[in-house]
Protein backbone atom coordinates (compact mmCIF):
# COMPACT_ATOMS: atom_id res chain seq x y z
CA UNK A 1 0.00 0.00 0.00
CA UNK A 2 0.89 3.50 -1.25
CA UNK A 3 0.68 6.73 1.01
CA UNK A 4 1.61 10.38 0.55
CA UNK A 5 1.47 13.08 2.43
CA UNK A 6 2.08 16.97 2.57
CA UNK A 7 3.32 18.48 4.68
CA UNK A 8 4.36 22.96 5.42
CA UNK A 9 8.20 23.66 5.57
CA UNK A 10 9.01 26.36 8.11
CA UNK A 11 10.79 29.38 6.72
CA UNK A 12 14.29 29.99 7.69
CA UNK A 13 14.38 30.54 11.50
CA UNK A 14 11.44 28.59 12.62
CA UNK A 15 11.08 25.55 13.73
CA UNK A 16 8.30 22.94 12.43
CA UNK A 17 5.65 20.82 15.06
CA UNK A 18 7.03 18.01 13.21
CA UNK A 19 10.47 17.97 14.06
CA UNK A 20 9.64 16.89 17.93
CA UNK A 21 9.24 13.37 16.34
CA UNK A 22 13.34 13.19 15.98
CA UNK A 23 15.53 12.20 18.52
CA UNK A 24 17.92 14.99 19.72
CA UNK A 25 20.96 13.09 17.90
CA UNK A 26 19.25 12.96 14.78
CA UNK A 27 18.76 16.97 14.63
CA UNK A 28 22.15 17.58 15.89
CA UNK A 29 23.73 15.41 13.71
CA UNK A 30 22.09 16.93 10.50
CA UNK A 31 22.27 20.93 12.02
CA UNK A 32 25.89 19.58 12.13
CA UNK A 33 25.69 18.58 8.68
CA UNK A 34 23.68 20.71 6.53
CA UNK A 35 24.98 24.62 6.58
CA UNK A 36 22.06 25.74 3.96
CA UNK A 37 19.16 26.74 6.73
CA UNK A 38 16.02 26.40 4.04
CA UNK A 39 17.76 23.10 3.11
CA UNK A 40 17.98 21.54 6.56
CA UNK A 41 14.51 23.11 7.08
CA UNK A 42 12.92 20.58 4.30
CA UNK A 43 15.60 18.02 5.54
CA UNK A 44 14.39 17.90 9.12
CA UNK A 45 10.56 18.00 7.84
CA UNK A 46 11.23 15.01 5.50
CA UNK A 47 12.78 13.36 7.97
CA UNK A 48 10.01 13.94 10.58
CA UNK A 49 7.32 13.40 8.54
CA UNK A 50 8.72 9.70 7.42
CA UNK A 51 8.95 9.25 11.20
CA UNK A 52 5.33 10.05 11.81
CA UNK A 53 4.56 7.21 8.34
CA UNK A 54 6.60 4.80 10.27
CA UNK A 55 5.36 4.73 13.27
CA UNK A 56 1.54 5.17 11.44
CA UNK A 57 2.46 2.03 9.04
CA UNK A 58 4.03 0.04 12.20
CA UNK A 59 1.68 0.62 15.40
CA UNK A 60 4.75 1.25 17.17
CA UNK A 61 4.69 5.40 18.12
CA UNK A 62 8.36 4.93 19.93
CA UNK A 63 9.90 3.53 16.79
CA UNK A 64 13.10 5.59 14.99
CA UNK A 65 14.45 5.67 11.71
CA UNK A 66 16.29 2.38 10.74
CA UNK A 67 19.42 3.06 9.34
CA UNK A 68 19.21 5.01 6.03
CA UNK A 69 22.02 4.84 2.70
CA UNK A 70 21.33 6.43 -0.66
CA UNK A 71 22.13 4.25 -3.93
CA UNK A 72 25.12 5.65 -6.46
CA UNK A 73 22.46 8.48 -7.65
CA UNK A 74 21.31 9.38 -4.43
CA UNK A 75 18.10 8.26 -3.71
CA UNK A 76 17.51 7.23 0.01
CA UNK A 77 16.73 3.75 1.21
CA UNK A 78 16.71 2.15 4.43
CA UNK A 79 19.23 -0.57 4.97
CA UNK A 80 17.78 -3.23 6.68
CA UNK A 81 13.61 -2.33 6.82
CA UNK A 82 11.57 -3.55 4.47
CA UNK A 83 9.68 0.27 3.71
CA UNK A 84 10.38 1.92 0.85
CA UNK A 85 10.24 5.90 0.44
CA UNK A 86 10.86 8.92 -1.33
CA UNK A 87 10.47 12.77 -0.90
CA UNK A 88 10.68 15.81 -2.34
CA UNK A 89 10.54 19.58 -1.89
CA UNK A 90 10.18 22.65 -3.68
CA UNK A 91 9.22 26.50 -2.18
CA UNK A 92 7.54 25.91 1.71
CA UNK A 93 5.54 22.21 0.70
CA UNK A 94 6.84 18.94 1.37
CA UNK A 95 5.53 15.53 -0.25
CA UNK A 96 6.28 12.19 1.31
CA UNK A 97 5.64 8.92 -0.40
CA UNK A 98 5.86 5.60 1.28
CA UNK A 99 4.97 1.97 0.31
CA UNK A 100 6.20 -1.40 0.64
CA UNK A 101 7.40 -1.19 -3.45
CA UNK A 102 9.57 1.31 -4.73
CA UNK A 103 8.13 4.65 -5.46
CA UNK A 104 9.46 8.05 -6.86
CA UNK A 105 7.72 11.50 -5.87
CA UNK A 106 8.00 14.88 -7.21
CA UNK A 107 6.31 18.66 -6.34
CA UNK A 108 7.36 21.79 -8.10
CA UNK A 109 5.92 24.83 -7.01
CA UNK A 110 4.73 26.73 -10.27
CA UNK A 111 7.04 29.94 -11.33
CA UNK A 112 7.08 32.21 -13.94
CA UNK A 113 10.84 30.82 -16.26
CA UNK A 114 11.97 30.67 -19.62
CA UNK A 115 9.56 26.91 -19.65
CA UNK A 116 10.15 26.58 -23.31
CA UNK A 117 14.21 26.67 -23.15
CA UNK A 118 14.04 24.37 -20.13
CA UNK A 119 11.50 21.98 -22.63
CA UNK A 120 13.73 22.02 -25.25
CA UNK A 121 16.30 20.67 -23.25
CA UNK A 122 15.05 18.08 -21.17
CA UNK A 123 11.86 17.24 -23.13
CA UNK A 124 10.98 14.95 -25.79
CA UNK A 125 9.91 15.66 -28.93
CA UNK A 126 6.25 14.46 -28.51
CA UNK A 127 5.96 16.70 -24.93
CA UNK A 128 7.70 19.70 -26.30
CA UNK A 129 5.22 19.96 -29.12
CA UNK A 130 2.26 19.17 -27.40
CA UNK A 131 3.25 22.15 -25.16
CA UNK A 132 3.56 24.85 -27.97
CA UNK A 133 -0.70 24.50 -27.59
CA UNK A 134 -1.39 23.83 -23.89
CA UNK A 135 -1.51 26.41 -21.19
CA UNK A 136 2.25 26.90 -19.46
CA UNK A 137 1.09 24.85 -16.83
CA UNK A 138 1.08 21.67 -18.63
CA UNK A 139 4.91 22.11 -18.46
CA UNK A 140 4.35 21.37 -14.78
CA UNK A 141 2.94 18.55 -14.80
CA UNK A 142 5.19 16.94 -17.23
CA UNK A 143 7.68 18.49 -15.11
CA UNK A 144 6.88 16.04 -12.07
CA UNK A 145 5.99 13.12 -13.74
CA UNK A 146 9.45 13.37 -15.36
CA UNK A 147 11.27 13.70 -12.25
CA UNK A 148 8.98 11.19 -10.58
CA UNK A 149 10.03 8.26 -13.07
CA UNK A 150 13.65 8.66 -12.57
CA UNK A 151 12.83 8.80 -8.96
CA UNK A 152 11.52 5.98 -9.30
CA UNK A 153 13.68 4.03 -11.35
CA UNK A 154 16.25 5.63 -9.08
CA UNK A 155 18.50 7.57 -11.31
CA UNK A 156 16.86 11.02 -11.48
CA UNK A 157 17.65 13.64 -14.08
CA UNK A 158 19.82 10.46 -15.78
CA UNK A 159 16.61 8.84 -16.75
CA UNK A 160 15.47 11.63 -19.29
CA UNK A 161 16.99 10.83 -21.50
CA UNK A 162 15.48 7.45 -21.96
CA UNK A 163 12.16 8.65 -20.80
CA UNK A 164 9.53 9.88 -23.18
CA UNK A 165 5.78 11.00 -22.28
CA UNK A 166 3.25 11.34 -24.94
CA UNK A 167 0.26 13.48 -23.11
CA UNK A 168 -2.16 13.38 -25.51
CA UNK A 169 -2.15 9.36 -25.55
CA UNK A 170 -1.22 9.43 -21.37
CA UNK A 171 1.58 6.93 -22.00
CA UNK A 172 4.97 6.81 -20.24
CA UNK A 173 7.87 5.01 -22.08
CA UNK A 174 11.08 4.49 -20.27
CA UNK A 175 13.87 2.97 -22.73
CA UNK A 176 10.72 2.25 -25.14
CA UNK A 177 8.93 -0.12 -22.13
CA UNK A 178 5.07 1.28 -21.01
CA UNK A 179 5.37 2.37 -17.75
CA UNK A 180 2.06 2.09 -14.94
CA UNK A 181 0.25 3.80 -12.20
CA UNK A 182 1.99 7.64 -13.18
CA UNK A 183 -0.31 9.72 -10.34
CA UNK A 184 -0.43 13.72 -11.12
CA UNK A 185 -1.99 16.73 -8.87
CA UNK A 186 -2.27 20.16 -7.93
CA UNK A 187 -2.11 21.79 -4.55
CA UNK A 188 -2.26 25.76 -3.74
CA UNK A 189 0.76 26.75 -6.28
CA UNK A 190 2.91 23.14 -6.20
CA UNK A 191 2.23 20.26 -9.02
CA UNK A 192 2.61 16.80 -7.61
CA UNK A 193 3.42 13.63 -8.96
CA UNK A 194 3.99 9.89 -7.97
CA UNK A 195 4.95 6.71 -9.82
CA UNK A 196 4.49 3.51 -7.77
CA UNK A 197 3.46 -0.23 -8.13
CA UNK A 198 0.24 0.31 -7.27
CA UNK A 199 -2.91 2.39 -6.97
CA UNK A 200 -2.72 5.79 -5.43
CA UNK A 201 -5.87 8.08 -4.98
CA UNK A 202 -4.80 10.28 -2.52
CA UNK A 203 -2.47 12.64 -0.59
CA UNK A 204 -3.03 13.45 3.01
CA UNK A 205 -2.09 17.22 4.12
CA UNK A 206 -0.59 17.20 7.60
CA UNK A 207 -1.56 20.62 9.15
CA UNK A 208 0.83 22.78 10.90
CA UNK A 209 -0.25 22.64 14.25
CA UNK A 210 0.56 18.90 14.08
CA UNK A 211 -1.70 16.71 16.15
CA UNK A 212 -1.16 13.24 14.16
CA UNK A 213 -3.86 13.94 12.27
CA UNK A 214 -4.80 14.64 8.47
CA UNK A 215 -7.93 16.66 8.49
CA UNK A 216 -7.96 17.36 4.85
CA UNK A 217 -6.76 14.82 2.04
CA UNK A 218 -6.04 15.68 -2.24
CA UNK A 219 -7.48 13.70 -4.72
CA UNK A 220 -4.82 13.05 -7.43
CA UNK A 221 -5.60 11.63 -10.68
CA UNK A 222 -4.25 8.68 -12.75
CA UNK A 223 -2.41 9.72 -15.82
CA UNK A 224 -1.37 5.99 -16.93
Amino acid sequence: MTELFIANIPERGQNSYFWPLLDPDTISRETSRISNQTYLNAHLTALSVLTYALRKATGYQNITLPVMSKNKHGKPYFENFPMKFNWSHSGRKLLLGVSNQEIGVDIEQSKDRNLAQVASRFFSADEVAYLQNNPKDEFFRLWVLREAVGKYIGTGLQAFQDLTIKPNERIIQYQKTEMNNAFVGKYEAYYLAVVAEDTVEKAKILTDDFSGEENETLTIERFC
